[in-house]
Order: structure tokens, then sequence, then C-alpha cells
């Protein structure tokens, strides 16, 4: 199954190094998600490790500054983009 994460109906998208099954977030991330987005148990979120590969996840667990998941499918492959896109850009002197 290839599909895009931006099309999965999520609360939030984050980053993690390994999708696993269970996952704690307690750092930059797990900060940013309970105490900035105030996602709160039984919402989704989507984790990317930015490879490609993507994987929804449940909120079983929010306390100040760390969120616990739990997977609610398998990992998905973003499909290549062709044309590949590239972006540029010229920084402007201050």
């Amino acid at each position: 199954m290839t599909r895009f994460a931006a099309l999965y109906p999520a609360t939030a998208h984050t980053f993690l190094p390994a999708l696993d099954d269970d996952v704690t977030l307690d750092d930059d991330a797990g900060h940013h998600l309970s105490r900035v987005r105030r996602v709160r148990a039984g919402e989704t979120l989507t984790a990317a490790d930015g490879d490609g590969r993507w994987r929804p996840y449940a909120v079983v667990g929010v306390r100040p500054g760390v969120v616990d998941l739990h997977a609610q499918g398998a990992t998905v492959v973003e499909p290549q983009l062709e044309p590949r896109l590239v972006v540029a850009f010229a920084l402007t002197k201050v």
C-alpha cells in the first residue's frame, strides 16, 4: 500500500527514528505534542522516519512533556514524486 501521510486524517504529524509498535515521546517532540499541540488520548497521529515511510499511531497517554503512542496500522511507503521536486531559494541580505 502506498499513500501520502498528508492525506491521512490525523491530528498531528511527528518524526521518529524507528516506527515501532509502542513509542514513548519524552523529548522535544513529546513536549511539543503535549504542551503546544495539546493532543489527547484517543487522537490519531502519523509518524514518519525521514526515509519515506510513515505509520498511523493512536495516542494512549499524555503526561506533561510525554506522549505514549501505539501503532494503528502497518508501515506505509510514500510514493516517489515524478518528476522529482526540487526547491531552491535565495537568502536575502539583512
